[in-house]
């Protein structure tokens, strides 16, 4: 399972996204199998969430929205079945459909489900220079600036400024942090639709 989900994903971060769906594919096969058995654990039922959102990249990659939301509403779906709302693989989860709403051009159901996961993460008590949180915000702003709300997006950039760092995602989606100079009112527009442009 493992090793299928991690040729998917070479596959996908090199853009061949249509080569990625067939492990993808065999890696779903797979962990279905394993929560099949007796006595599945709680980590095979999350192997089976992650593949379904491994899957949804891969599908968005190719342009397939209708599929690909499918797939990570199935994810979701799971998470919330077994975690509840506020817990950090649902906070995950639902940051992928976010990011797969605003590719649709529905940036204000994005932002909406940006808000969710942030909420989701200060519950459970995420601190405020965390990872995860600070994607999540930066996602939110990229959907505001989408929105031309252009004060509220450098509000959340400032935010994360505050915390110590920025996320910068690739195009391909796997973010690194980077201190965040120079965001004040006078570049603001330009910086805030600067780091829209960055999927993450």
């Amino acid at each position: 399972l493992q090793l299928r989900r991690a040729e998917a994903k070479i596959l996908y971060f090199k853009g061949r996204y249509f080569e990625a769906e067939k492990p993808i594919r065999l890696a779903i096969e797979a962990s279905r199998k394993i929560v099949e058995r007796e006595a599945p654990r709680p980590r095979d039922f999350r192997s089976v969430e992650l593949v379904y959102v491994d899957l949804a990249r891969v599908l968005k990659g190719q342009g397939r929205f209708i599929e690909a939301e499918i797939a990570i509403r199935y994810s979701l779906t799971g998470s919330l079945r077994r975690l509840g709302r506020n817990s950090s693989n649902t906070a995950y989860t639902l940051r992928h459909l976010a990011v797969l709403v605003g590719a649709q051009g529905r940036y204000d159901e994005a932002e909406q489900l940006a808000r969710a996961v942030i909420d989701i993460y200060r519950r459970i008590g995420a601190p405020e220079d965390s990872f995860m949180l600070a994607k999540a915000q930066k996602n939110l702003a990229g959907f505001l600036v989408n929105q031309d709300l252009w004060e509220e997006a450098l509000a959340q950039f400032e935010g994360i400024r505050r915390a110590g760092r920025l996320i910068y995602a690739g195009q391909r989606g796997e973010g690194r942090g980077r201190e965040c100079r120079g965001a004040k009112s006078a570049h603001g527009r330009q910086e805030a639709l600067q780091y829209s442009r960055l999927e993450g």
